[in-house]
C-alpha cells in the first residue's frame, strides 16, 4: 500500500519543479528587456522618444541680474549646417528668438548675446560626422566670437561645447528647451562646470535656468578675457 507521503512527495516536486521553471521564465523576460533596452538607446531610439524640438512659442522670461553691472555684449556666428534632406531644419528667421531667449537667462550675469554672422552650409554626411567628432576643418571658426553649429542631431546628446575653439554644436531636438541648452553649452565656453541641482543652468541635463553668483563672477571674468577685442 502507498503511503500518504509517498503520494503526496511527487506533487510537491512538481510544484516546486514549476515555480522554479515561472521563476527562470521571469528572469530571462527581465534580462530581454534589460538588452532591448540597451539597444533601444544604443540605436537612437532614444532620441525618438526623449528628446523633441522646443515649441516655436516657448519664451523665457528675463531674468533679474544677480550684481547690476555694465552689461558684456559676446558676439555670435551662427551656422546652420544642411544635409542633403536631412540637416537642421532651423530656418534663419527663427534663430533671433533662439538667441534672445538664452540672453534672457543670462541676464543674471548681465551677459547678452549679438548675432554678427550667420552662414548657411551644405555638408556630406561624412563631413557631418567628422563634425560631430569636433573636427572643424570644413568650417572658418572666429576665436573671438561664439561659433553655434545647428545641424539636426546629435543622436542622445544635448548639446556639446569646445571651449579651447569657442564653439557650440546645438542640435534641433533636445532633451528640453534648446535655448537653456544653449545657454548651457555658452557655461561651458565661458569657464564654467556641471553643478548638481537640477534648477540650475549647469546642471548636467539643462532643464534649469538659475545661475550662482559665483558662476556669474567667473563667466564675466572668463568673458572679458575672451572677447575684449570685441569691446
Amino acid at each position: 500500500m502507498t503511503s500518504y507521503k509517498e503520494e503526496i512527495d511527487p506533487l510537491l516536486e512538481e510544484e516546486e519543479e514549476i515555480e522554479e521553471s515561472s521563476f527562470l521564465k521571469l528572469v530571462k523576460i527581465l534580462v530581454v528587456f534589460i538588452i532591448l533596452g540597451g539597444l533601444i538607446f544604443i540605436s537612437g531610439l532614444r532620441e525618438y522618444y526623449f528628446l523633441s524640438r522646443t515649441p516655436p512659442g516657448a519664451r523665457q522670461p528675463v531674468m533679474e541680474s544677480l550684481i547690476s553691472e555694465e552689461n558684456i555684449e559676446l558676439p555670435l556666428k551662427i551656422f546652420l549646417i544642411r544635409e542633403n534632406d536631412n540637416g537642421t531644419i532651423r530656418k534663419k528667421e527663427n534663430i533671433p528668438n533662439l538667441i534672445e531667449n538664452a540672453s534672457n537667462i543670462w541676464n543674471q550675469a548681465d551677459i547678452s548675446f549679438k548675432i554678427i554672422e550667420k552662414k548657411e552650409k551644405d555638408f556630406s554626411p561624412r563631413e557631418v560626422s567628422l563634425l560631430k567628432e569636433g573636427n572643424f576643418q570644413s568650417l572658418t571658426l572666429k576665436e573671438n566670437k561664439i561659433n553655434i553649429i545647428l545641424i539636426s542631431s546629435l543622436e542622445s546628446l544635448n548639446g556639446v561645447a569646445y571651449p579651447s575653439r569657442n564653439a557650440i554644436i546645438l542640435p534641433d531636438y533636445t532633451s528640453g528647451y534648446d535655448f537653456r541648452v544653449l545657454g548651457h553649452e555658452i557655461g561651458h565656453i565661458l569657464g564654467l562646470g556641471h553643478v548638481e541641482n537640477n534648477r540650475y543652468l549647469m546642471s548636467q541635463a539643462a532643464q534649469g535656468n538659475l545661475l550662482s553668483l559665483e558662476e556669474v563672477k567667473k563667466a564675466r571674468e572668463i568673458a572679458y578675457e575672451k572677447f575684449r577685442k570685441e569691446k
